[in-house]
């Protein structure tokens, strides 16, 4: 834990319906507001450790706020999803990539599963 916090960051987006309580058995999550965040204004309290945001992410800037904030670095975005999706995110790292290589050293890559 200590000495690792820059490694390694994650957020995820829940793109589907926010479940509702069904009857007590299960509770509808906890949704927070937040100001002036990048990634997304509505999120789900967790206690995983990482950012859940509610809805899809715009990549094109999520991606360049990230890469900015690391200059002189080596970045990985790893994706597992759907094949659309995952072309569309490898041009706007490749994109990025090229950007901040050349402006601040900043090398980004695009690594995809799919199962």
């Amino acid at each position: 834990k200590d000495g690792l916090s820059n490694l390694i960051e994650f957020r995820t987006f829940f793109t589907g319906p926010i479940p509702q309580g069904n009857g007590g058995k299960t509770g509808a999550p906890t949704l927070t507001t937040t100001e002036n965040d990048p990634f997304g204004s509505l999120k789900i309290a967790n206690t995983i450790g990482g950012q859940t945001y509610i809805g899809r992410p715009h990549f094109e800037s999520l991606v360049g706020h990230i890469g900015s904030l690391h200059p002189d670095s080596k970045l990985g975005i790893f994706y597992c999803g759907p094949k659309s999706l995952r072309t569309e995110l490898r041009v706007i790292a490749h994109r990025w990539d090229s950007q901040l290589n050349k402006s601040q050293k900043t090398k980004i890559d695009f690594h995809a599963e799919h199962f």
